[in-house]
């Protein structure tokens, strides 16, 4: 089981929607799957590059965040 709690699990789900539906969004855009998986990327990579963070440390980020949210 993973070391967040059954009633946090859906926390960094709920953290990450809007950016999933840009990415889909943009991936729909494309009629190709090689265009659309690259415009997802692009989309996400925004994102990072927005928050002037990485992708593992967006991820970490989102884990510590909602982890610790019940321990507060």
């Amino acid at each position: 089981m993973s070391h967040l709690s059954l009633a946090h699990r859906g926390a960094p789900i709920e953290a990450v929607t809007p950016l999933y539906e840009r990415m889909l969004a943009a991936e729909a855009r494309h009629n190709r799957a090689v265009d659309a998986a690259r415009a997802g990327r692009d989309t996400l990579l925004t994102h990072l590059q927005e928050r002037e963070t990485t992708y593992d440390r967006f991820i970490w980020n989102l884990i510590n965040d909602h982890s610790l949210a019940g321990h507060r």
